[in-house]
């Protein structure tokens, strides 16, 4: 860990992570429930069951795959590297209205040089 103080922007990328971890966790919990039970309410449903059920198999590993991104990005060390992986995140919650709002302050503040120097990015000032 670098000597220098944690930017407040990563507290709030850990509250960010942590909440889109949970997001993900609670879909995936949502599409198993589909598939378990799903044969109850896809009989009326304008989508032959196979299709819904595919598709809910398809959405379930794609949430666990993504709540596993995010899960990694708490082991991460401060690095050059980290810092690429956590914009990326970061950008990947802008793609959901929902998220915009918290993801797009999140980013403006992730690109000031404190953080870059904090990730080892840029050279930190003295």
């Amino acid at each position: 860990m670098n000597p220098q103080r944690t930017p407040a922007v990563v507290h709030w990328y850990r509250v960010y992570a942590t909440l889109m971890t949970l997001i993900y966790f609670v879909t995936f919990a949502a599409c198993l429930l589909g598939i378990v039970f799903g044969k109850h309410w896809m009989r009326g449903a304008d989508m032959p069951p196979w299709l819904m059920a595919g598709y809910l198999v398809f959405l379930a590993f794609m949430s666990l795959g993504l709540a596993g991104i995010f899960v990694a990005s708490f082991f991460l060390k401060p690095s050059p590297g980290a810092w690429t992986y956590h914009i990326i995140l970061i950008c990947l919650g802008m793609t959901s209205a929902c998220f915009l709002l918290f993801s797009v302050p999140l980013l403006i503040f992730w690109l000031q040089d404190p953080v870059k120097a904090y990730f080892g990015k840029i050279p930190p000032s003295f």
